[in-house]
């Protein structure tokens, strides 16, 4: 079972759902015990003092599909989904609700950005885990004032996180991301003398065929480049030339 489903399964019995996940294959993932006797009283259903609902659900993770069967009341449903798109440390959208909002996208037009903390590794340890715990909210609390109708961010996983960019040129981008460096600046308690918060960046045009992962496997490229030739820059790959440059 991957981090993402064990998540879901995790917030799903927190809020007493009877459910059942399966994968692409329909092989049984998780069961809950008492799923086959609400199921057997129909799509809505009274059991042991509960109303219970029944909601379909199919979830793609890592582009691989898994079907939910789930008896729960509505709010307590919307409340999940809420949860399972919110990265706990950051407060930040997580990766599953970066791919649902790549899915749904409403312009074909699209920078995708893939920022790295360079040398992560060494605050956790050097300073302790909650000192890098500390950074991350710090790092996540910047991104968040970014939230708007033509950026969207998220916490990727550890110490990289995504944002994408509406209708938005590479120079404005590049702006942007000085800003998020510059306000890492003010924020003494998470560096001292002998460390400075930094980060690197790689950039990515999606185009309207491009999945989440296809994104940020390109942009990656990039990110890469920038992590063999320095760090704390911005580059972007560029399909058309398979070649990779540092936006000055």
């Amino acid at each position: 079972m991957n981090k993402e489903i064990e998540l879901m399964v995790n917030i799903f019995k927190t809020l007493d759902f009877e459910f059942e996940i399966m994968d692409s294959n329909e092989n049984l993932i998780y069961k809950t015990d008492l799923y086959d006797a609400i199921k057997s009283l129909g799509e809505k259903a009274y059991y042991k003092e509960k109303y219970y609902d029944y909601i379909n659900k199919n979830i793609e993770i890592d582009d691989v599909t898994y079907y939910l069967n789930i008896y729960s009341d509505v709010t307590k449903y919307q409340k999940a989904i809420m949860m399972l798109q919110e990265d706990a440390l950051t407060t930040l959208p997580n990766r599953y609700a970066l791919e649902s909002f790549l899915d749904n996208r409403v312009s074909d037009n699209y920078i995708t950005v893939i920022c790295d903390l360079d040398d992560f590794k060494n605050i956790n340890d050097t300073y302790g885990h909650l000192q890098g715990d500390a950074v991350l909210k710090q790092f996540g609390i910047i991104l968040k004032r970014l939230l708007s109708q033509n950026i969207f961010v998220g916490r990727y996983g550890g110490e990289e996180f995504v944002m994408f960019f509406r209708n938005t040129d590479l120079k404005t981008v590049k702006r942007i991301l000085t800003g998020i460096r510059y306000e890492m600046t003010k924020h003494e308690d998470l560096y001292n003398e002998n460390y400075v918060i930094k980060m690197s960046c790689g950039l990515y045009c999606t185009s309207k065929e491009d999945s989440l992962n296809e994104s940020i496997k390109q942009a990656d490229l990039a990110l890469y480049y920038v992590k063999n030739n320095g760090k704390d820059a911005d580059a972007v790959y560029n399909a058309e030339t398979d070649m990779c440059y540092i936006i000055e």
